[in-house]
């Protein structure tokens, strides 16, 4: 089926792809970043009119998915770095009460989002139709597993040598094989048009055997590893006292001052 798919692919396309995808992901990423300390900037200012303040949140996070997405790069891309500003700054000038209404409402937005994403999924599962071709989806899962170890495992080597507390190598792999793709994977497939590409549905059949894959084989196994492999496990948050919580933000504060003079990175870091 792939030969009439179209135009044969040069090597000046592959480098104009890639030049594309760099520019989407890291123009989107900029507009996010920006926009993120313009977020921070205008809670500084609300400190009278705390009530605006959630609103403010997510009315920047949405502005930097627009404008992301009025340039035709990544929206997505755009509020994850808005979202990683809002997170160390604007979050730190809102009232607590604030901080309870965004985290909450964020909390019920995304259940409701994978109720109906994964919904969806299960009615085109069923729906049809397929364009079933094996080496196609055995390659494409084969790929997703080589790229998905490839990034983690090249990226936390290049974390570990700046961190004080490395990422060790049962975590890695379970950050890699952790790596469920279904939602974006799937809505993107379905934004093809079936005029310019012929094999859509092989496309959209192929994406919903990588979804089933990972969720159900890879997601239906990942507790198992993680006991098997004895990863350490978040400890429910228990109330501390005052002193408690004095003492830890002197120490982060004396830790993040040892870092910045020694030159190491921990999780202090980013102050």
């Amino acid at each position: 089926e792939m030969q009439h798919a179209g135009i044969p692919i040069t090597l000046m396309d592959f480098g104009l792809g890639v030049i594309s995808f760099l520019s989407v992901a890291f123009g989107g990423l900029m507009i996010g970043i920006l926009v993120g300390f313009l977020s921070a900037l205008i809670t500084k200012c609300t400190s009278d009119v705390r009530v605006v303040e959630p609103l403010a949140v997510f009315g920047m996070a949405y502005l930097s998915y627009i404008t992301a997405e009025l340039f035709h790069w990544s929206g997505i891309i755009s509020l994850i770095g808005c979202g990683l500003i809002q997170a160390h700054y604007s979050f730190k000038n809102i009232s607590e009460k604030s901080y309870i209404t965004v985290k909450y409402f964020i909390k019920m937005s995304s259940a409701t989002s994978d109720v109906i994403i994964f919904l969806f999924l299960g009615i085109a599962l069923i729906k049809g139709p397929y364009a079933w071709e094996t080496r196609f989806v055995l390659w494409t899962l084969i790929f997703c597993l080589l790229f998905r170890f490839t990034g983690v495992y090249v990226l936390t080597w290049i974390l570990n040598r700046r961190r004080v507390r490395k990422v060790n190598l049962q975590e890695q792999f379970i950050m890699a094989y952790g790596g469920l793709r279904g939602a974006v994977g799937f809505c993107l497939v379905n934004m093809i048009s079936e005029d310019i590409i012929k094999q859509k549905q092989m496309f959209v059949t192929t994406t919903l055997a990588v979804v089933t894959f990972t969720i159900f084989i890879q997601g239906g196994t990942i507790k198992a590893l993680v006991n098997l492999l004895n990863i350490d496990k978040r400890k429910e948050d228990t109330k501390r006292l005052l002193s408690e919580e004095v003492n830890t933000s002197i120490m982060e504060n004396i830790m993040a001052g040892i870092e910045i003079i020694s030159g190491k990175h921990g999780q202090q870091w980013f102050w």
